[in-house]
């Protein structure tokens, strides 16, 4: 693969939070869910399919990413109106960026465009808070090898 594969989508960022194991009632069918909350996770499944949306998209231009990747990701938040307008822009709340990461990564391999979220050895992730378009803007590119 050549180049750097670089898209945005368009949503609002949402984490991917703890899973918890759900027991059936009669002790048959355990299974697992995301989240503590069924809005949560209605969150993260809209913002997952879109980035998984997109990945399939991408993967039809550029191919699979299959080794070493870096990332380079945008979280794009909306400002709250109490902000005040001096404001540094930067996104210092919740959701915890790590969380909205890993729903990334989880969506570019369901979408193909990463074989492994553990291809990614290099992450650079920027977290703002805009008056605009709220999304990501992703950058990855392989990796070449690491020089001693």
């Amino acid at each position: 693969m050549a180049g750097a594969c670089i898209f945005t989508v368009l949503g609002l960022p949402a984490p991917q939070g703890s899973k918890t194991i759900v027991r059936a009632r009669h002790g048959f069918g355990n299974h697992v869910i995301e989240g503590s909350s069924d809005t949560g996770r209605a969150k993260t499944r809209a913002w997952r399919e879109s980035v998984a949306d997109a990945a399939l998209v991408q993967r039809g231009m550029h191919g699979q990413f299959d080794g070493p990747v870096a990332l380079d990701l945008v979280l794009r938040f909306p400002r709250p109106r109490s902000r005040p307008k001096t404001h540094h822009g930067w996104h210092v709340v919740k959701p915890d960026k790590d969380k909205v990461l890993r729903a990334c990564l989880d969506a570019l391999v369901h979408g193909g465009l990463l074989r492994d979220d553990a291809l990614v050895c290099r992450v650079r992730l920027e977290a703002r808070e805009v008056t605009d378009w709220t999304g990501a803007s992703f950058t990855l590119a392989a990796l070449a090898e690491v020089t001693k």
